[in-house]
């Protein structure tokens, strides 16, 4: 999950003589345009720089909400994101079939079943694409709340 929340906005506000409801709405803008930018860019990279495609399910489960004033929110509830964004170790785990007698695999030409396996643990490397996504998109939103901010004082 990223949130994005326009940092000293209450101190800008401030120095600018209040928010008027068209300010308000103008920065929250900003900060949603912002954050779909960052979907989008983390969607970019998990369609292939980043991580093989197997089901797409990583890169569709994204989505940008409005999170409180002047904030947004741009996440997944897609349980192995966090492990490719940071690296990490699967702990050693049995696995199990779930719709069958039997897992089936194929080793050396054969079939193999089994009813269960026990798999060792398993090290992911870190694969970043939120945290890079977030820094592309930076500049981008420094430049879009500067002209916000000269329209209005004006």
């Amino acid at each position: 999950m990223i949130t994005l929340r326009l940092e000293g906005s209450e101190e800008l506000l401030r120095k600018l003589g209040g928010m008027t409801r068209e300010l308000e709405a103008e920065f929250q803008r900003g900060v949603m345009t912002t954050a779909q930018s960052v979907e989008n860019r983390v969607k970019n990279k998990l369609k292939g720089p980043v991580l093989n495609v197997r089901s797409g399910n990583l890169s569709k489960k994204w989505q940008t909400k409005a999170h409180g004033r002047l904030a947004a929110m741009v996440k997944t509830d897609v349980v192995y994101s966090r492990i490719h964004e940071f690296g990490g170790v699967v702990p050693p785990h049995r696995v199990a079939p779930r719709n069958r007698k039997a897992l089936h695999w194929m080793a050396g030409g054969q079939n193999r079943f089994s009813r269960g396996h026990m798999l060792p643990a398993i090290r992911i490397p870190e694969r970043p694409y939120a945290r890079p996504s977030v820094a592309e998109e930076k500049p981008h939103m420094i430049e879009r709340f500067r002209r916000i901010v000269q329209r209005h004082i004006r």
